[in-house]
């Protein structure tokens, strides 16, 4: 008997696709194929930002660095500069930094630089003091955290791809007959039955694949934004950690040169808009330099952080205090007259000569000498920088007195500024 009138079998009219089944197995398929490779065009962006941001933030640190260096080069303090470099190369990412002199010299060097190492990023930075070239900083970052970082994430990526490619394809290839063609053969006949029907009305209410996949695609998204969101926390956090280094001594743990100068300019600003009184303190140790010859640079660097312990546990919560280089200190003292500051710095004075510092299993004698000056708002204020050259004076004319003493700088002789008091 013939079989031209005869059904095909059932499962092949269960695998036959209409041209709406096959459009349907098209865009599918080209969706997996957009979806990995936004994922990858997306990872690769992540890189380059990454790599642009290391470089930007690279690039800022060494010149961060470099001013906060300057003043050490002119003075030829290669211990400080040496103390500071390997502060820096505690951090994650730096791995190499070295100061040469204008002449060349290498005054510090700190870690090592592998010129094979392809993934150390090397930043230069001339030192400057005013626009004179005192020296020049190089500072190695290195990339091996990100790579590792960008590789791990890349092989996530590419096996979540891969599963997700599989299982879509496995359910596809056998739920296609039973979850597909039937949907969009309803859809199909009601629009059939009714060309002027709306899609929107097409009766169907069901939860299958596309309801997990919808919601399997929200879960992907929360967790992405939430990674998102941990990211820029942590990117504020390294921001907040970078700024506090950069305005702190690494040695006392006070605040630095840099943080001093900004505030200098703060407070004078202050001080002339609002017609305000202040005063500023210079502490300098007693002959620090052969304290140090004699007992060490680690007694040394103990006596400088002493010092600074006893200053700052002395002085007042409005008050500011700042290593400013080598074993001088600085105090802003707000809304504080001359007979205030003067009693201030007779205290700090008596306090450190008369409480012998236990440094390094030793027990060291210690005296310093203090500048004080005043800028008064009744009066035409000076700069930041004639306001500091006072209290220099000052302190200079306790060394010459003897040392051991309280100087304000009103006292000096009439050839002194005018505009403070």
């Amino acid at each position: 008997m013939g079989t031209a009138g005869r059904d095909p079998p059932r499962w092949r009219r269960i695998f036959r696709l209409g041209i709406r089944q096959k459009v349907l197995l098209i865009l599918l398929s080209t969706l997996l194929v957009t979806l990995s490779a936004s994922g990858w065009l997306t990872l690769r962006a992540h890189q380059k930002d990454i790599v642009d941001e290391t470089s930007r933030r690279g690039a800022e640190l060494t010149h961060i660095v470099a001013n906060n260096l300057a003043y050490r080069v002119v003075a030829n303090d290669y211990h400080t500069i040496e103390l500071q470099l390997k502060e820096l190369v505690t951090h994650e990412d730096i791995v190499y930094a070295r100061v040469l002199s204008a002449k060349g010299n290498i005054m510090a060097e700190v870690g090592e630089a592998r010129k094979n190492d392809r993934g150390l990023v090397m930043f230069r930075e001339d030192i400057r003091l005013g626009d004179e070239v005192v020296g020049k900083l190089l500072l190695g970052l290195s990339a091996e955290r990100i790579t590792r970082t960008l590789e791990q994430r890349q092989e996530t990526l590419v096996q979540r791809e891969i599963i997700v490619i599989l299982i879509i394809s496995v359910i596809e290839f056998l739920a296609l007959s039973y979850f597909i063609v039937h949907p969009i053969t309803v859809i199909s006949r009601s629009l059939g039955a009714d060309p002027g029907s709306d899609i929107h009305t097409i009766p169907i209410r069901s939860n299958d694949e596309f309801g997990r996949m919808a919601s399997e695609f929200n879960r992907l998204r929360a967790a992405l934004e939430t990674k998102v969101v941990l990211a820029n926390q942590e990117l504020q956090h390294a921001n907040a950690e970078l700024e506090r280094l950069t305005i702190t001594d690494p040695m006392t743990g006070l605040h630095n040169r840099r943080y001093f100068e900004k505030l200098m300019e703060q407070e004078v600003a202050l001080a002339v808009r609002h017609h305000e009184t202040g005063s500023i303190i210079l502490v300098d140790i007693d002959g620090f330099k052969p304290l140090n010859d004699r007992y060490g640079h680690d007694v040394g660097d103990a006596i400088i952080r002493k010092v600074g312990q006893i200053l700052q546990n002395r002085i007042r919560r409005t008050d500011a205090l700042c290593r400013i280089g080598g074993d001088e200190f600085f105090i802003l003292c707000r809304h504080t007259d001359s007979a205030q500051v003067t009693r201030l710095a007779e205290e700090l004075c008596a306090a450190i000569a008369h409480q012998p510092l236990a440094v390094v299993d030793q027990t060291v004698s210690v005296t310093v000498s203090l500048g004080a000056a005043t800028l008064s708002g009744d009066l035409k204020i000076a700069t930041q920088e004639e306001f500091f050259k006072c209290a220099d004076r000052a302190l200079y004319h306790s060394k010459q007195q003897g040392r051991n003493r309280v100087t304000h700088c009103s006292t000096l002789p009439e050839d002194r500024p005018p505009i403070l008091t």
